[in-house]
């Protein structure tokens, strides 16, 4: 569906718009005129008084906002004098908040369109094998957005903004051009004299009126600066975040299944690739990743609702694998080291399922607080210790032999 472009007059500034505000100060008519033809254009979806092309006269806009003719007549002036109306260059009278409202409108469709347009490029590319599935729109983007120079800067126009920017390239190309001094030897030494075993070198420069001054390696600097301008101390091996190196034929393969069950079109696409890199390199299990995601689709279809995008299922998917590795690491503790006791073995199994359990009620009941009331309740069903508190300790303390809680 294509919204309908509303009339914009020609050579309209933005900022020549009052704030409503401004309108309070305002006689008490003039406020009424504002106000009725304001809302009569709304009402109408437009913003001047026109009916095709026909212009609309005074008398004609006095009968369609309800007003005598005479008295509006009398007020449009100065309603026009305080820049809540205007007329254009055909005498059409208009509201600038309306047009004014209509730019920005406008601006916004463009920018939403450009952004979508791009997340379609992207996912293009990607079929393609132009760029790298396990990659983001970010990456591909922020290049091309770096060779325009970025945004204009404040009161600068498109053309302004283009000159600077090619000025701005040919005095850093000028500055990179600039050779370096060279060294030769001889030449006259200086009144101090250096007493090494080097002979006495001079500067060789077009511009430089410097005494000479012992002479350096040209290529070990330029080796130099080129290892300063690409180290970045604080980047070190140490303080880098250790992840999971993610398959790209897993992440294709999890990308288009997530798709087919959450019904996903091209827009949502790229963070469905970013999410499912993201839970690759943290090491989750794509078959259990699918399985929560078809679990949290299937219950809000049930609901009658539709996710609308990746976020809807963050939290199921991120939620259920903490789950996984707590029923994990009690698996892994129950299984290795020594033989622990028989209470404390189910102290710990139930433990794991009061963990799971309370974490599931929580999310249902949309807090840890309303859970806390719930739980006694909830812990009864499991057979499980109703007034402790869920923790390893305590339910170690509630299972020993002389202390079993009820």
């Amino acid at each position: 569906m294509t919204t309908k472009k509303l009339y914009i007059p020609e050579n309209f500034d933005v900022s020549s718009v009052p704030g409503r505000r401004f309108l309070r100060v305002a006689p008490a008519a003039v406020r009424g005129v504002v106000f009725s033809l304001v809302e009569t254009l709304k009402e109408a979806r437009e913003t001047t008084f026109r009916s095709g092309s026909r212009i609309l006269c005074t008398k004609e806009i006095a009968r369609m906002i309800s007003e005598d003719e005479s008295e509006l007549e009398r007020l449009l002036p100065e309603a026009i004098e305080w820049g809540f109306a205007a007329r254009d260059d055909d005498g059409a009278l208009y509201s600038p908040e309306l047009v004014a409202r209509e730019i920005r409108r406008q601006e916004r469709a463009e920018r939403r369109a450009a952004r979508e347009a791009h997340e379609r490029e992207f996912l293009r590319m990607v079929e393609g094998g132009k760029a790298d599935p396990t990659g983001t729109l970010h990456q591909v983007t922020s290049p091309r957005n770096g060779a325009l120079g970025g945004r204009p800067r404040k009161g600068e126009t498109a053309e302004m903004a283009r000159v600077r920017r090619e000025r701005e390239l040919h005095d850093a190309t000028q500055q990179r051009s600039i050779p370096l001094m060279r060294s030769i030897s001889g030449g006259e030494t200086s009144e101090t004299g250096n007493l090494n075993r080097f002979s006495k070198q001079v500067l060789v420069s077009g511009v430089s009126d410097e005494k000479p001054v012992s002479g350096f390696s040209l290529e070990l600097e330029e080796k130099r600066d080129i290892d300063n301008s690409c180290s970045n101390p604080r980047e070190t091996p140490e303080t880098e975040t250790a992840k999971t190196p993610v398959d790209p034929e897993t992440l294709n393969s999890l990308v288009r299944e997530i798709i087919s069950i959450t019904g996903f079109g091209e827009v949502q696409g790229p963070y469905v690739v970013s999410m499912s890199r993201r839970w690759l390199s943290e090491g989750y299990d794509p078959a259990i990743i699918r399985e929560l995601i078809r679990k949290r689709a299937s219950d809000m279809a049930s609901r009658g609702e539709k996710p609308g995008h990746m976020g809807a299922f963050k939290g199921a998917v991120e939620d259920g694998m903490r789950d996984q590795d707590a029923l994990l690491a009690a698996s892994e503790a129950a299984t290795g080291g020594p033989e622990l006791p028989e209470h404390i073995r189910a102290a710990d199994e139930a433990y794991d399922l009061a963990a799971c359990e309370s974490a599931k009620l929580s999310r249902d009941c949309g807090g840890w607080g309303a859970m806390k009331k719930r739980w006694p309740d909830r812990a009864r069903e499991l057979g499980l210790p109703a007034e402790c508190e869920i923790t390893r300790e305590a339910y170690r303390a509630a299972y020993e032999p002389d202390r079993r809680v009820a």
